[in-house]
């Protein structure tokens, strides 16, 4: 994940090819995983505040990526969210954030 000796590490995301262990660590690392486990995370408030499934979507696509979510993404994680009991309801939630960090778009985003 370093920069090359030829290229200024300040260079945007997108002509920035992160390496392997930066990805893995975007991916798999503790620093993401623990913070969408924690108590005192944004979504964690927004579920104790009774957020409903497409409020908690919306409003994340606008905090990650800066647009609403489009018409089928919406609808995907709407039927995601449907389908799934109470009690997982969370870790659902939590998946769904997680792609939002993960994704292309967020990780290029200027």
């Amino acid at each position: 994940g370093r920069c090359s000796p030829e290229s200024s590490c300040d260079q945007s995301l997108s002509t920035f090819s992160a390496g392997l262990g930066a990805k893995l660590f975007l991916l798999n690392g503790d620093f993401i995983n623990q913070r969408l486990e924690s108590e005192n995370n944004r979504l964690s408030r927004w579920i104790t505040r009774g957020y409903s499934d497409s409020e908690i979507v919306r409003d994340f696509y606008q905090l990650a990526l800066q647009r609403m979510p489009r018409s089928d993404e919406r609808a995907y994680w709407e039927r995601q969210l449907g389908t799934v009991q109470a009690d997982d309801r969370d870790h659902l939630l939590r998946d769904f954030l997680w792609s939002l960090l993960a994704c292309r778009e967020f990780t290029h985003n200027q």
